[in-house]
């Protein structure tokens, strides 16, 4: 697997493992977004270290928690996040047209 180069908030790092040791954040979390979400590393190492934000700008610990606090099930915004829909789409309580995925 080829090294992953890159820069984040003005600071290049040779490897994943290198910034999340610099930030102070768990390596396996930051993965886990990375994978789960399909988000860059920089979105990833955002999460753990700001936390997550919805559309209003209310901070929340986890996804799960932000969903509860919206009154929407997990798994569907999940689906929406995944497939690319805006963050208040994602937590809007009605359907939604489908959308093709990027």
């Amino acid at each position: 697997m080829p090294r992953l180069e890159f820069t984040y908030r003005s600071r290049f790092f040779t490897s994943i493992k290198e910034a999340c040791k610099h930030y102070d954040v768990s390596y396996v979390l930051t993965r886990k977004h990375m994978k789960d979400y399909h988000i860059s590393v920089g979105e990833a190492l955002d999460i753990e270290r700001n936390k997550i934000k919805d559309h209003n700008g209310v901070s929340f610990r986890t996804y799960r928690e932000m969903c509860d606090f919206h009154g929407i099930p997990y798994r569907r915004f999940q689906t929406r996040f995944y497939h690319g829909y805006s963050m208040r789409e994602c937590l809007s309580g009605g359907f939604l047209p489908k959308r093709k995925r990027k």
